[in-house]
């Protein structure tokens, strides 16, 4: 391993925040911003079609949640609430690969 030590510090130090960033971009970082996209326009459609007082500050539903509209928006917000931030996942793929990587 000590023979190695230079190309794996070069792995981990650069090759590898860049395949993981690359990857990120294209999967998980593009899921979030459709959510967040998705989100905003069916806010719009709720104050739009319910009016402005059926969302409070923190955009809850206030009123027709039995509605078709209302469970849409309200299944989206449980998606979107659900999804990882992107530190979050970050922290968690590095700590997976500290795991591994302490084995050796």
């Amino acid at each position: 391993m000590n023979h190695k030590r230079v190309v794996i510090e070069r792995f981990i130090d650069e090759d590898l925040i860049k395949a993981l960033d690359e990857e990120l971009k294209r999967g998980a970082y593009a899921e979030e911003a459709d959510l967040a996209r998705q989100l905003a326009e069916a806010t719009g459609k709720i104050r739009e079609n319910f009016g402005d007082d059926a969302l409070d500050a923190e955009d809850d539903l206030l009123k027709r949640q039995d509605l078709q509209l209302g469970k849409d928006y309200l299944a989206l917000r449980l998606r979107a609430s659900g999804a990882k931030s992107n530190p979050e996942l970050e922290a968690e793929i590095f700590n997976h690969l500290y795991a591994f990587f302490s084995r050796y």
